[in-house]
């Protein structure tokens, strides 16, 4: 399934939609009172075409991937996820707003993740889930996250912070930077959205910070074929 569709008619320039219109009630409703990241072992598994009408612009994708790269942000912050972005839809599609190695800030359809993942014809190589994040966020407050997200576009990828988290040197300011690791970029853009800032455990901002934090609930994990 492609991101075509889903939204109603009358989007135009100045009426931004911030979820499907079609929202649906999962068969299983999701639950996650575990803390931490155990609470996305708890969650249904969902095809995307069930998921997907579910998801409001300012929710996450988190990845838990199996290239050599994603293990080795795994291992270490000692945790499942390797990757996180932030759902947003866009007049009749569905986006990832993230930074990734090789591209660095970018928009990529949601559903690149589950069919044709780097344009090989085939899902991520890994594990995909969807989190949401408490108390919702107004649309005042999402078009300030957006706005800010737009300005941040193809900005570099944080190599320098994340090889400095990794060899334990002092980590370096964003303001001086100026570039992102993707959960720098998702935890920026919910700050813009007046969420507090997510604490960092390591020298830098990680997936695991963003999904352990109590107000991210565990949705779904999204079933891949």
């Amino acid at each position: 399934m492609t991101d075509q569709k889903v939204v109603s008619s009358n989007v135009g320039p100045t009426t931004p939609v911030y979820r499907g219109a079609t929202q649906q009630t999962p068969t299983i409703a999701p639950t996650s009172v575990t803390t931490g990241t155990a609470k996305f072992a708890q969650i249904p598994l969902m095809e995307y075409s069930n998921a997907r009408p579910n998801v409001r612009t300012g929710d996450l994708l988190l990845c838990s991937g199996r290239w050599l790269f994603s293990r080795l942000i795994e291992s270490y912050t000692k945790s499942i996820f390797s990757h996180v972005g932030l759902f947003v839809w866009w007049h009749e599609r569905l986006l990832v707003f993230e930074s990734v190695e090789h591209s660095g800030v970018r928009m990529s359809p949601a559903s690149f993740y589950v069919s044709n993942y780097a344009f090989g014809g085939k899902a991520y190589n890994g594990d995909l889930y969807i989190g949401k994040v408490s108390p919702d966020l107004a649309d005042a407050a999402l078009d300030k996250m957006l706005g800010f997200g737009g300005d941040e576009l193809c900005r570099p990828y944080g190599w320098k912070q994340l090889w400095a988290a990794l060899l334990l040197l002092t980590p370096l300011s964003q303001k001086a930077n100026q570039s992102y690791v993707c959960s720098e970029f998702v935890g920026a853009l919910l700050a813009h959205a007046g969420l507090a800032k997510f604490t960092p455990k390591g020298q830098v901002l990680s997936p695991e910070d963003i999904a352990a934090d109590p107000r991210v609930r565990a949705f779904a994990k999204i079933k891949l074929v």
